[in-house]
């Protein structure tokens, strides 16, 4: 995360990786794993918000989320660079939520940066 400080606003800037993982032996995979990434702020006015071109984001309000599901898997990850909040920000974080899915049961874990 890189933040810093301009002529009566603040600019915050997120690029990192994050994962949600099936650490099990029984079963291997879990029959889906969804990884919901939410970057959000505080502000007064209107902030001005920008994502990386190509990728799976959706600017909803004052929030970005990068969410996919993958499949028969252990593992789901991102990687993420270029989301972007300009203006008089009041504050401002990253909250991540795996959800895990074995037969008819979803198991859900979240993490706050």
């Amino acid at each position: 995360m890189t933040v810093r400080n301009e002529v009566a606003s603040l600019f915050v800037g997120y690029q990192g990786t994050s994962y949600a993982r099936w650490n099990g032996s029984r079963p291997t995979n879990a029959n889906f794993i969804t990884l919901q990434d939410k970057f959000w702020t505080a502000y007064v006015g209107f902030p001005s918000i920008g994502v990386p071109g190509g990728g799976s984001f959706t600017i909803s309000g004052s929030d970005v989320l990068f969410t996919n599901t993958v499949n028969n898997t252990r593992s789901n990850n991102h990687s993420y660079a270029g989301i972007t909040f300009r203006g008089h920000i009041l504050s401002y974080s990253q909250l991540s939520t795996g959800s895990f899915r074995f037969g008819s049961n979803t198991y859900t874990v979240t993490s706050d940066y």
